[in-house]
C-alpha cells in the first residue's frame, strides 16, 4: 500500500497557489483529501455540507468522490477565498 498521493483533483495546485498567495495557511493535507473522496465515494446520492471553504482544496476533493445523484453546500465568510474556489467552476 502506498502512503503518499499520487493523484490529485482538477485545478488543485491552481487553488493552492492562489490560497497561499491571498495567506490563508490552514491548507487541506492531500492525505486527508484523498480520504475524503473516498467517504464521499461510499455514500452515493449524498447531501455534504462542507463548513469553511477556504479557497477549495477540500471542496475539489470532494467533488471527485461525488457521483452525478449527489450534492455539496458549501460555506464560508471570507469572500475573497471563496472567490478563488469559484473561479474553477465550469
Amino acid at each position: 500500500m502506498q502512503d503518499k498521493v499520487t493523484k490529485y483533483p482538477k485545478y488543485f495546485y491552481e487553488i493552492m497557489q492562489q490560497t497561499k498567495q491571498a495567506g490563508f495557511d490552514q491548507l487541506s493535507d492531500d492525505k486527508l483529501g484523498s480520504l475524503l473522496t473516498t467517504l464521499v465515494a461510499l455514500k452515493p446520492n449524498s447531501k455534504i455540507l462542507e463548513l469553511g471553504t477556504g479557497g477549495g482544496l477540500s471542496t475539489v476533493w470532494l467533488l471527485v468522490g461525488m457521483d452525478n445523484n449527489s450534492t455539496l453546500q458549501t460555506v464560508d465568510n471570507d469572500e475573497n477565498l471563496v472567490n478563488i474556489c469559484k473561479m474553477r467552476k465550469e
